[in-house]
């Protein structure tokens, strides 16, 4: 099958599907691939009109060119084998010294060739899903001083090998030494210019996540932060009732209630900004709390969240219109923050209403916010706390958000 370049990272053996058809990976994928084998039962067929998905990865149908069937015919015949011999292992086979074989086995680690012989000195033979048919010299910084090894060994701290297919490794000559060695990858990073200060040695991380989320404006330049926090607190059962999103507070620490409370509850979480400390000795507050007024009837026409303000410097109380107004009113409802008190002896503006203080009739709270005692909360635990930088700039519709230099763990449960 011929597709479109694609970065694709599959074992052999992963399995490969399209609608109800079903194969097998022939070969191993690890980098850009714009080719595959897949082996199949007899009869089954892939086409280019349909997404592949293979193993986790999917080839779109647009990125597929062609699908053709490489099978190879083979003229077959039934030949019935006679008792009047038996037959050698085939290269790299054994039948382990045993007699009575019904079939031969593959060659073990160390082990080669006819009879499978022990590797020489200074080479090592691998377990394969192959027939051996020799074995590898051990590489530079390896040596073997037995046969028949599976693997070379690395030479120790204070010696060295500079030769491939060694039996042993050299002393470090006069004032020159090796430490311990260790699995080192070197990466050269072209980057442009800027000002670097930094020691040898010093740890070097590049992390990225991508998150898919659903269609929503975005307007962020890229480098801003990106931070998810939650924190989850269990309590003593309670019966609560609150909305998704209703702000949080514990002191001075301020979040989002996650998920909507219908009833009996023992637990909440909360998303909060990184700077933010929920615990547990401390009263949780949740939701807001709601004013009622009546008034003499007045035409209003005013959209839900809009600003509600009453007084003005020290005395300003604000709140949101909790529904949309639209016409004759008489009742109008407010959502504040606890401590906010509207009363009936001022003028009240609603975005751009004002509600002279003459027509209104009475004011007074309706609904209380929430409140957990310290003593009934039990733990408090940070359950996700992640940092990195918006990798570009998001600029309207987005539905994935690429976060870079990531500290902690992003996940779906944002």
């Amino acid at each position: 099958m011929a597709i479109t370049s694609q970065e694709i990272t599959e074992n052999i053996g992963a399995t490969v599907t399209q609608g109800l058809v079903t194969g097998k990976l022939k070969t191993k994928l690890s980098g850009p691939t714009t080719d595959l084998v897949i082996t199949t039962e007899s009869g089954d067929a892939f086409v280019t009109t349909t997404d592949i998905l293979i193993g986790s990865t999917t080839v779109v149908l647009a990125n597929i060119n062609t699908a053709t069937d490489t099978t190879k015919v083979i003229k077959a015949e039934v030949v019935r084998l006679t008792g009047s011999s038996c037959f050698d292992c085939a290269i790299g086979q054994t039948t382990n010294g045993g007699k009575g074989a019904t079939s031969c086995n593959f060659c073990n680690a160390g082990r080669y060739g006819i009879g499978c012989k022990l590797c020489e000195i200074g080479t090592f033979g691998e377990l394969t899903t192959n027939a051996p048919l020799s074995c590898r010299g051990c590489p530079s910084g390896f040596a073997s001083n037995i046969k028949g090894a599976g693997l070379c060994s690395m030479c120790l701290p204070g010696r060295y090998q500079n030769i491939a297919g060694q039996s042993s490794c050299k002393k470090c000559l006069k004032e020159r030494y090796r430490p311990e060695e260790k699995d080192i990858l070197y990466f050269t990073l072209d980057i442009a210019s800027q000002t670097v200060e930094e020691n040898a040695g010093v740890a070097v991380s590049q992390n990225e996540w991508t998150l898919d989320i659903t269609s929503q404006d975005i307007t962020e330049s890229a480098g801003v932060v990106v931070s998810q926090n939650e924190w989850m607190l269990a309590f003593s059962v309670q019966d609560i009732k609150e909305s998704a999103g209703v702000i949080v507070t514990q002191g001075s620490a301020t979040g989002t209630l996650k998920t909507a409370l219908i009833g009996t509850s023992a637990s909440v979480v909360i998303t909060a900004a990184a700077d933010n400390i929920f615990e547990t000795t401390a009263d949780l507050v949740m939701g807001d709390i709601e004013w009622t007024l009546t008034i003499a009837s007045l035409y209003i026409t005013e959209s839900a969240s809009v600003l509600v303000t009453q007084g003005s410097g020290s005395e300003l109380v604000t709140g949101t219109l909790k529904t949309t107004l639209t016409g004759d009113t008489t009742s109008i409802v407010i959502k504040a923050v606890v401590g906010a008190t509207f009363i009936a002896t001022a003028d009240l503006i609603i975005g751009s209403t004002t509600v002279a203080l003459a027509s209104i009739t009475t004011f007074s709270q309706t609904k209380s916010a929430t409140t957990i005692t310290s003593a009934s909360i039990n733990t408090a635990t940070h359950s996700i706390s992640s940092m990195g930088t918006l990798q570009s700039a998001l600029t309207g519709a987005t539905t994935n958000i690429v976060v870079t230099g990531a500290v902690g763990t992003f996940s779906r449960r944002w």
